[in-house]
């Protein structure tokens, strides 16, 4: 697998290639989205891979950290697998920003399409049932699967982050463990928060504040209280 660089457009993205040839003239909102993608795709997969690199990590304070050391020793392939389930969750966050931007579904859903092929060379896929409910979709890439899970499993609240978990967990070899897929919930919310921001800064020139910084560390500690509280009463 290759990534883009230079902030070139990757040849061969169909998904781009059809958004542009069937929705001329482009809206303007649109025609900008499109010459951002080089350089979000490059930013948003650093990010993905920045988060699944053990170095990036300063100690056990970032929750990241204690989840990948669960994969320790990882494979290159496995290594790979995550890489790509955490984009996959950051194009969640950036299908629901364009979406809101553009207020164009399936632009929106084009576009999402098309900054995973810029950044990985990769086509979109669909899960099967077995997958989304058994199996885990750490293989299927792109953000369907989400959607097809909310429809089959639209009792759970966060679907982005139970199907998130059930990868991580089936990349540690099952995807039936809990603690694992509990445990990652928390740590979606942070990656998600992280790609918005970076999403907001490319689309209007907008960083966090510190309000927002505060307000999402006390979140993710709410997140894991809860957590760490459902299995100390299972002790």
């Amino acid at each position: 697998m290759t990534t883009a660089t230079n902030h070139q457009f990757r040849e061969g993205n169909r998904s781009l290639d059809y958004l542009i040839t069937n929705y001329q003239p482009l809206d303007p909102k649109v025609a900008a989205l499109v010459e951002l993608i080089p350089k979000v795709a490059e930013e948003l997969y650093s990010q993905a891979r920045k988060n699944a690199t053990l170095d990036c990590f300063t100690g056990t304070t970032n929750p990241v950290s204690s989840v990948i050391r669960m994969l320790g020793g990882a494979s290159s392939d496995r290594q790979t697998l995550l890489i790509q389930c955490i984009f996959d969750l950051i194009l969640t966050v950036y299908f629901q920003e364009v979406y809101e931007y553009c207020a164009d579904k399936e632009v929106a859903s084009l576009l999402t399409d098309s900054l995973l092929y810029q950044a990985t060379g990769l086509k979109p896929s669909s899960p099967t049932e077995l997958q989304i409910r058994e199996e885990g979709t750490h293989t299927i890439r792109g953000i369907h699967k989400f959607a097809l899970a909310d429809k089959q499993m639209s009792h759970i609240g966060d679907i982005v982050a139970w199907i998130f978990g059930k990868e991580i967990a089936a990349l540690q070899g099952t995807t039936r463990d809990m603690a694992i897929i509990l445990s990652v919930a928390p740590i979606s919310v942070m990656l998600r928060a992280h790609a918005k921001w970076a999403i907001r800064y490319f689309l209007y020139g907008t960083l966090p504040t510190k309000a927002d910084e505060r307000n999402l560390d006390e979140i993710i500690a709410e997140m894991q209280k809860d957590v760490r509280n459902v299995f100390s009463k299972d002790t």
